[in-house]
């Protein structure tokens, strides 16, 4: 799992996978997919740091340290040539099995 402490998303091709944003303050996460970790991860960090994010809990969470309770985490990749048929189908399965895997339930997602 790679972790994002410093505030980079490491650039090249586009990679597929799931991530996850996640408060340690009130220990919310949302996991999510996408087609472009680093353009998603980084279009989350700079909403959130320009206070336009859509959801209003994550938004406020984040305004109460700037961000600094927050980790940006990818749990799992597809490997680009793997990137084919129906990769937001296969896309949201992983999402489903990490959901389980991090024991995310109500309460604690955004």
């Amino acid at each position: 799992m790679w972790n994002d402490t410093d505030g980079s998303v490491a650039s090249g091709p586009p990679r597929a996978g799931v991530y996850s944003v996640t408060c340690s303050r009130t220990g919310r996460t949302y996991v999510g997919w996408s087609d472009d970790l680093a353009r998603t991860i980084t279009e989350t960090r700079d909403t959130l740091t320009a206070g336009r994010h859509p959801d209003p809990v994550m938004q406020a969470d984040w305004a109460v340290d700037a961000g600094r309770a927050f980790e940006f985490a990818i749990h799992d990749e597809i490997p680009p040539e793997e990137c084919v048929g129906d990769l937001a189908e296969r896309l949201g399965r992983l999402r489903d099995l990490w959901i389980d895997e991090l024991d995310i339930h109500e309460g604690r997602t955004y």
